[in-house]
């Protein structure tokens, strides 16, 4: 008897052992798990404050976005398994000393009206590296010139000061925009200071003033009239001196009387005078020399003694 109650014992013990290792293997009976990545954007650009989030499910499955709710830590939600939340600049610490934190929780649903899951974590936003940046409204020109500076530094931070770059009294503020004259000529090197926390940074421009000074506006589009040198260059052309230069006039001298110049071979000597191309001379078989009237005056002469010696039957020269 004693036998048989140790062996319902021994049997009732094996068979809940057998359903406590079903229950706790069997996939119906798993639980969701839920996760998430984060990604920051670009900490130094405009971009810092975007945060792209990727969900993620494990043990069941959750098909549809708004199975996915996202609690982003800043008073907004979404949904989606992946969604990108850009951070309002009113929602993030004034406190300098504080860090951006943001604490973001994600909630799954599974499918068939599972359990649901969720998680959370602590987001820390990156933020830009600190460098004092400012823009003028103009670098030079002439006296007064009245210069608008205004803050653009990326990222949170405070102004500490703005010198305007000559020493006396009212030539620092602590806030901008501010707008100052220069009243007197001189280059000034303007400081501008900020700080975020523990950390300082500070950036110099100039600013130069002078009578006879272009005015260069980074964000004025108005023109102002300036005063400009006109160097005079002398006129070399008052009494120039021009030599001319005179073309020979040709006139033909063959004795064939009303033909171009030309036609009576050895009558003229064609060749190139000046700028003025005269007709090509290579077909001409024989050209004469052209005399001076002195030796056309002794030729004449010649031919007469020499007509009347064939008169009067001379012979010899």
């Amino acid at each position: 008897m004693e036998r048989n109650k140790q062996t319902a014992k021994t049997l009732i013990g094996v068979a809940v052992g057998v359903f406590v290792l079903f229950a706790l293997f069997s996939p119906a009976s798993a639980a969701a798990v839920a996760d998430f990545q984060f990604e920051q954007g670009n900490p130094n650009s405009h971009e810092y404050l975007r945060v792209i989030f990727m969900g993620s499910l494990e043990g069941a499955t959750a098909s549809n976005d708004s199975q996915w709710v996202w609690n982003f830590g800043d008073g907004t939600t979404g949904v989606g398994k992946n969604v990108i939340h850009t951070y309002s600049d009113e929602n993030i610490p004034t406190d300098l000393y504080d860090p951006i934190i943001f604490m973001v929780r994600l909630d799954v649903t599974p499918d068939g009206g599972g359990k649901p899951c969720s998680k959370s974590y602590k987001v820390a936003i990156t933020e830009p590296s600190l460098a004092a940046q400012f823009a003028l409204s103009a670098t030079q020109g002439p006296p007064p010139l009245e210069v608008t500076f205004t803050d653009t530094t990326f990222g949170r931070h405070a102004v500490d000061s703005l010198y305007f770059g000559y020493p006396g009294s009212d030539t620092t503020v602590s806030s901008l925009p501010a707008t100052h004259v220069y009243e007197r000529e001189g280059t000034y090197p303007v400081t501008f200071r900020v700080s975020r926390g523990e950390k300082q940074a500070k950036a110099t421009k100039q600013v130069i003033v002078r009578k006879d000074a272009i005015y260069i506006g980074e964000t004025s589009n108005t023109t102002e009239e300036t005063d400009v040198t006109v160097t005079e260059v002398p006129d070399t052309t008052e009494n120039p001196e021009v030599t001319e230069t005179e073309t020979p006039e040709i006139t033909p001298t063959g004795q064939g009387g009303e033909g171009p110049a030309g036609e009576a071979a050895g009558d003229i000597l064609f060749s190139t005078a000046g700028s003025f191309k005269l007709p090509d001379t290579g077909n001409i078989s024989a050209v004469g020399t052209v005399k001076s009237k002195k030796d056309q005056y002794f030729a004449f002469f010649e031919d007469i003694i020499r007509f009347l010696k064939n008169i009067l039957g001379i012979r010899g020269n």
